[in-house]
């Protein structure tokens, strides 16, 4: 029994020692790596100011906001869906099938335009107050994290109601053009690879003007574009993951689990999705940082000076001469002549 634990107590502690090694090691190669390389300086920056701001918090609080945003958007593109709908009454699910949709979401709409089409004078002002409820929530969350990166204080968001509206607008932008996407791949049968360039182009251009209106301290438009960058390329990556692999898992998970399981693989994408706004934000917030540092300060050039038969090597700055001279005065007798014979003649 005696050798049975010993044998256990030797095995836990190589492995005990192994990891002990292995991390020393990493994080050798990481410093290493630090003080070669700016951008891997720069990503460990942008992660230790994430980490001090809770980054992870912050973006659950965003995706908590998107995820109570999407009712009043749904609500706002179903009656728009029905104003279409007093014009042409199969225009709206065309528009949908065009879009590359499921047969669920065709259904779904159809019955929802049908439905609003009695009542639009309830859903109009009903979807106004709606969005500028939910959006002035999520503009708030991502003013004050941005205020948050930027080490600036939490102030109150300026322009809340206007600002509401252009989220709104900025947000059909991008399902009008995750739309045209859908529509370019299902026509092309490719991939579709010039089409998510484009995309990811709007999508930065998109987010850097947005970035603009939000704290950013003293930082030009330029100190911007990482973040904008990161944004557009992040949010292609997670749609590519949505369309091919979110998708049947949320249906999966409808089937499985109902409403809830749907909800909870949206929210999961929505958490994935402001990752990437409070990354972009600490992102740039550090990059301008660094510009921002003095350079080192460097010892100024050595300076030599031969002056009265001594050379001086340093600098102007001496301390003593007789510590920063190659050769000192010659003290009496020592340079060939007699020492003074005072009081004698």
């Amino acid at each position: 029994m005696g050798s049975r634990t010993a044998r256990i107590s030797g095995t836990a502690t190589r492995v005990r020692t192994r990891v002990e090694d292995t991390a020393s090691k990493a994080t050798a190669t990481a410093t290493a790596a630090r003080r070669r390389y700016q951008h891997v300086e720069t990503a460990f920056q942008t992660y230790e100011r994430d980490k001090r701001a809770v980054g992870n918090v912050l973006a659950g609080a965003v995706a908590f906001r998107l995820f109570m945003y999407l009712l009043p958007l749904a609500l706002a593109v179903i009656t728009l869906l029905g104003i279409i709908a007093g014009f042409d009454p199969k225009e709206p699910a065309r528009l949908v099938h065009n879009s590359g949709l499921g047969k669920t979401v065709v259904d779904s709409v159809a019955t929802a335009t049908a439905a609003s089409k009695k009542s639009l004078w309830v859903l109009v002002p009903l979807s106004l107050y709606a969005l500028y409820s939910g959006g002035s929530g999520v503009i708030k969350v991502v003013y004050a994290i941005h205020a948050v990166a930027w080490g600036q204080p939490v102030t109150k968001a300026r322009r809340a109601a206007s600002a509401a509206f252009a989220l709104f607008g900025v947000a059909v932008a991008i399902l009008a053009v995750l739309a045209v996407l859908q529509w370019i791949h299902k026509q092309s049968g490719g991939l579709g690879l010039g089409a998510a360039l484009a995309t990811t182009v709007v999508y930065v251009a998109a987010w850097l003007l947005a970035s603009r209106h939000l704290p950013h301290g003293d930082a030009p438009w330029r100190a911007l574009l990482p973040g904008a960058v990161l944004v557009g390329v992040g949010f292609e990556a997670l749609h590519l993951v949505g369309e091919f692999y979110l998708g049947k898992q949320i249906s999966s998970a409808s089937e499985t689990y109902g409403a809830l399981g749907t909800a909870a693989a949206i929210i999961a994408w929505l958490y994935l999705f402001s990752r990437l706004l409070v990354g972009s934000a600490m992102l740039n917030a550090t990059m301008w940082e660094r510009r921002q540092e003095p350079p080192a300060a460097s010892e100024p050039p050595a300076r030599h000076h031969f002056a009265n038969g001594v050379l001086t090597l340093g600098g102007e700055a001496l301390t003593t001469a007789g510590d920063q001279t190659l050769v000192s005065e010659a003290r009496a007798g020592e340079d060939g002549h007699r020492r003074p014979q005072s009081g004698r003649r």
